[in-house]
């Protein structure tokens, strides 16, 4: 045990107060973050005599999902240390049955998150007479109470500002329920064995978003046409044996056993389009010689015609070196392309002549010169007056989401998002406003990782939201669908050509309806793209399953005897 004398004079704990990571506790033990109220108002007043702001935030937490940890994370960020304080169990009026954790348990549950310095469990019904005692200098409650008249929460809003404290909302990004949660858990008692989220389960509920609703957008988008634009990116897979180490140097020594190769960027999205049932053409610049017929050759096994632009010296190669499942290094030997004055010409004249015959078009930029500079304004312009849909996607570092215009949907991640319009940590929805508005986009999805998508749509009207800054979009999540991320290769194609795919398919149906479709298409892709190692492509009947399984699913719940009788025959 170790004395932070100054920090906390009178108590003992195993980590430090703040910035330090938390230690393994036996389950037996309390956790040493759960404090009593005598010592939460000794650790309160150590803070405030060396001058460090403290953040409360307080709730039930009865089951702790993404909307949570994001919430959290954007509280430890106002201040120097996080305070989440819980309502007893006797406290809770949410329903036969609830809470479904008792305190205790949940206390545990955010006492082991890295983001959180001290739990608390509160007796009271509300936040306030603990508000009263501790004082935080920051209360942090969600977006949804911005606009709450509850005469509760506006009697923690005055004991936090009485004390000279800040109430300010998180940002809302991602909205879960753990009552929807829990509901669907109950739904789904012994009848299932898969886990879609309230926030998925509340999305499936809605009109037009059936199973047979949604197998029939897949249908409608079957042998439809799309142009893919970008550059193509061959990769190599290098499986190695177990890395060693040096004899003579303290180096990392590989020794490939055998090599997978794929082709990925534009490429990549076309094959996928292809997979999902669509009638692909890619318009990109082939590497010369016998290694540009054999790219010619594959694309045409895999159903994707190849239209011609000049030719690059060498293939756009990258290698990644793995051992198992692992990967170790990549390597990325692509070079820019030269957009001289010739290969521009002929992109833009491609695009005039025929990009308005084709059902969809799709720019997949992966930042390596044919989509550079002034050449992404004039494609702008060229496919501005379009009957068909228009998709793009940066899928390079170097490549920007804002580069092609008047795109019915941007896809992008969120650090690349974030990237392009100067916004590193403030609101996503910021963020996306800003992307959509300087790239003239009216929509946009955003690749969140292990959290799954965001999709954003403009509001026919700006939406006061209380704080003088008007909403112009919304926002619909869709939680990850994948239960292990083996390679996220090929990921970001997937996600593009699904929700692209779904676009076509509900072309002349409710536009209220067709990002939600989109963006869950595309987290379908992406659970079946990233559950296999390497480039793997996603077949229409891996969509159909995907999409068909999501009505099958429930949130399963057994009591302990249960597992333990299960285990043992």
């Amino acid at each position: 045990m170790t004395n932070f004398g100054p920090f906390y004079p009178d108590l003992h704990f195993t980590r430090p107060i703040i910035g330090a990571d938390k230690p393994c506790v036996s389950p037996s033990t309390p956790h040493p973050a759960i404090l009593s109220r005598a010592d939460l108002l000794a650790w309160r007043q150590s803070l405030r005599d060396r001058g460090l702001r403290v953040v409360q935030c307080h709730g039930c937490f009865d089951i702790v999902h993404p909307g949570h940890v994001r919430h959290l994370r954007w509280a430890r960020a106002q201040g120097d240390a996080l305070l989440v304080t819980i309502t007893a169990d006797m406290g809770i009026n949410k329903g036969v049955g609830r809470p479904l954790i008792p305190h205790d348990l949940r206390a545990e549950n955010l006492a082991s998150l890295d983001m959180v310095d001290a739990v608390h469990i509160v007796d009271e019904p509300t936040a306030e007479g603990i508000l009263r005692a501790v004082e935080p200098d920051v209360y942090v409650k969600g977006r949804e109470y911005e606009s709450n008249n509850d005469p509760r929460f506006a009697a923690e809003r005055a004991a936090v500002e009485h004390a000279g404290g800040r109430v300010v909302f998180s940002s809302g990004d991602i909205v879960f329920s753990s009552s929807a949660l829990i509901a669907a858990l109950e739904s789904g008692r012994d009848t299932g064995v898969d886990a879609p989220t309230g926030a998925l389960a509340q999305l499936l509920r809605r009109p037009g978003m059936g199973a047979d609703d949604l197998a029939s957008v897949l249908d409608a988008a079957q042998g439809k046409s799309v142009l893919v634009i970008g550059e193509a990116i061959e990769e190599v897979y290098r499986v190695c044996q177990s890395p060693q180490i040096g004899t003579r140097e303290p180096v990392m020594t590989l020794r490939p056993a055998g090599e997978r190769r794929f082709d990925a960027g534009a490429a990549g999205v076309a094959m996928q389009f292809a997979a999902m049932g669509m009638t692909p053409t890619l318009l990109t610049c082939p590497p010369e010689g016998d290694s540009g017929r054999r790219f010619a050759e594959r694309l045409r096994l895999s159903g994707v015609e190849l239209a011609l632009l000049p030719t690059t010296p060498d293939s756009l190669l990258v290698e990644h070196y793995i051992a198992g499942a692992q990967k170790l290094m990549t390597v990325d030997h692509a070079r820019p392309i030269a957009a001289d004055t010739m290969l521009r010409s002929a992109l833009t004249t491609s695009v005039r002549e025929f990009a308005d015959a084709f059902d969809a078009v799709c720019i997949a930029d992966q930042g390596l010169g044919l989509l550079a500079g002034p050449i992404s304004r004039t494609i702008s312009e060229l496919l501005r007056e379009r009957s068909s849909i228009l998709t793009t996607s940066a899928q390079g570092r170097s490549a920007s989401p804002l580069a092609i215009r008047h795109a019915d949907m941007l896809c992008a991640g969120e650090q690349d998002l974030r990237r392009a319009v100067a916004n590193p940590s403030g609101s996503l929805t910021s963020a996306a406003w800003s992307a959509m508005d300087a790239a003239q986009a009216a929509s946009a999805i955003v690749g969140l990782g292990p959290e799954g998508l965001l999709a954003f749509d403009r509001l026919p009207e700006p939406l006061d939201t209380g704080d003088g800054w008007p909403s112009r979009v919304r926002a619909q999540p869709v939680p990850s669908l994948s239960p292990l991320s083996l390679d996220a290769a090929g990921a970001d194609a997937a996600v593009l050509a699904a929700a692209t795919l779904a676009l076509v398919g509900v072309r002349d149906r409710d536009p209220s309806t067709a990002l939600t479709i989109a963006a869950l298409f595309g987290a379908c892709a992406e659970s079946s793209a990233v559950s296999r190692p390497g480039y793997a492509t996603v077949s229409r009947e891996d969509l159909s399953t995907a999409l068909a399984r999501l009505h099958r699913s429930h949130l399963v719940y057994r009591e302990a005897t249960q597992l333990s009788g299960k285990a043992a025959s």
